[in-house]
């Protein structure tokens, strides 16, 4: 089941790179109630219920800021939401897959740095049919073709990264926690990291370290000091 894991830190990849022009060639369609453009600044400010709409993809939030460099290329871009409504990203058409919906209070992209990199911060939410991911930060990095090759979702100092699969191959739900789980896909590498565990029914496998290849399918721990792997099967 760790190779969903794999779709849902890949989501990250396209909440607001979808947004750009630069790889989206169809047209942008903002809505405000208010809007300002501060000219020698180079910032665009949008305030309250904010829509953004290109194509199939979709934003909504309370605030949305473009920073605009010199040659009025984008250079960075925030969207937040309020205490009760977070900031909200979807694509209607994703890969010809489930709807992707993705929530944070912030959502922001640095696109003009060697390598992007996307970040979503507090109260993260990724969904994508049965599957989903929550986190308290999410980071992506994106390679100078604006290809994912890195993501790392972490949790706080209560409540660690989820992932979850709610239909799980017919089988019963399938949960995932660390207190960090980072995706590599370049080394078709998931690994979670701090009190990891995996359960499905009343099965567990409990490592601080737990690394799963979504190639071969293998799970591996390695050998920590003073650390055990614990695994528990319900006999039937």
């Amino acid at each position: 089941m760790l190779d969903k894991i794999q779709t849902l830190l890949s989501l990250s990849l396209i909440i607001v790179l979808q947004l750009t022009v630069a790889q989206n060639k169809e047209p942008v369609f903002v809505e405000s109630n208010s809007a300002t453009y501060d000219q020698n600044a180079g910032i665009i400010t949008y305030t309250k219920n904010v829509k953004l709409n290109q194509g199939t993809t979709h934003l909504t939030a309370n605030l949305l800021i473009s920073h605009l460099d010199q040659s009025r290329k984008l250079s960075k871009a925030t969207a937040n939401g309020t205490p009760k409504t977070p900031a909200h990203y979807w694509d209607t058409k994703a890969n010809n897959k489930s709807e992707v919906h993705a929530y944070a209070d912030t959502i922001e992209y640095l696109p003009n740095q060697e390598t992007g990199v996307i970040t979503c911060t507090k109260n993260v939410k990724l969904h994508q049919g049965t599957t989903h991911l929550a986190a308290d930060f999410l980071i992506s990095h994106l390679d100078q073709n604006r290809k994912l090759s890195k993501a790392t979702a972490n949790g706080t100092a209560k409540t660690q990264a989820h992932y979850w699969d709610t239909k799980a191959n017919n089988k019963p739900e399938f949960h995932a926690y660390a207190d960090t789980i980072e995706y590599l896909p370049n080394q078709d590498k998931i690994i979670l990291i701090g009190h990891a565990s995996l359960l499905q029914n009343n099965d567990s496998y409990q490592a601080q370290k737990i690394e799963y290849n979504t190639v071969t399918k293998q799970v591996y721990s390695p050998s920590l000091p003073n650390k055990k792997v614990t695994f528990i099967f319900e006999v039937k």
